[in-house]
């Protein structure tokens, strides 16, 4: 489920604003990798939450990652088109996985 959660808000940044994409890319896979490497699965969401407040402190304060990853050089709608589908297509299963069989489960 993180997976399809970091996929959907890189592509969100990405179609909002493209100079911010790049560093949010890095940000999100810290925070993906981070419980994969301590073979701890459990820590994403502790994870996330410290990098996002970083993420938001550094650049409510001074914003370095916008001189050093501007990624403003390379939108492309159709990399956006393509990516929304997949989200979209990855999306269904997982959402009827858990409506229909997670739910009845508990």
């Amino acid at each position: 489920m993180e997976f399809l959660y970091t996929s959907w808000s890189i592509a969100f940044v990405y179609a909002e604003n493209q100079g911010y994409a790049a560093s949010l890319l890095c940000i999100l896979l810290a925070a993906e990798f981070y419980p994969v490497i301590k073979r701890r699965p459990e820590w994403y969401v502790q994870a996330r939450v410290y990098t996002l407040a970083i993420h938001i402190l550094i650049r409510a304060t001074y914003d370095i990652f916008t001189s050093i990853m501007d990624s403003s050089a390379f939108p492309s709608q159709r990399v956006l088109f393509w990516w929304g589908l997949i989200n979209f297509s990855l999306h269904l299963p997982y959402l009827t996985w858990y409506f229909f069989f997670k739910k009845s489960n508990q």
